[in-house]
């Protein structure tokens, strides 16, 4: 069984301004035709919004893509140490928003992904914290 053709609203909105057109109808002051036209015309507008909409998102979608994919093949450890001192603490200030450190561990919050629990050992560090006067004393 064949499904009934059912136009879209926009081809909707074009049909009956071409059906208004061809019977004259714009001429008239008749306050439905007008009022018909008006949401003709509104309708018409929403959906060229809902359309560069799309193609504002499609586009950024793309550059995105384009920034993963070179992200993904970039040699971080290359750059890294490439890198001067003022350049990598560019990169850190970029990629970081914040540290906080606790006893057992260190939270750390990427730019854009949620936090993450980094234990001290990760990272070469040792548990605890000491506090040690002039000379070595507490």
């Amino acid at each position: 069984m064949t499904r009934p053709f059912v136009p879209s609203p926009a081809a909707r909105c074009a049909l009956i301004a071409v059906l208004l057109a061809l019977s004259g109808c714009r001429q008239t002051a008749d306050p439905t035709l007008i009022r018909l036209n008006g949401r003709i015309e509104a309708v018409r507008r929403a959906h060229e919004e809902r359309e560069a909409e799309r193609t504002q998102l499609s586009e950024v979608a793309a550059k995105f893509e384009e920034v993963a994919r070179i992200l993904q093949e970039m040699d971080v450890d290359r750059l890294w140490d490439e890198a001067t001192d003022p350049e990598r603490r560019v990169i850190v200030e970029e990629l970081l928003e914040s540290v906080a450190m606790y006893p057992d561990h260190l939270e750390v919050t990427v730019s854009g992904v949620p936090r993450l629990n980094v234990t001290l050992e990760e990272v070469g560090l040792t548990g605890g914290w000491q506090f040690r006067g002039v000379g070595g004393g507490i």
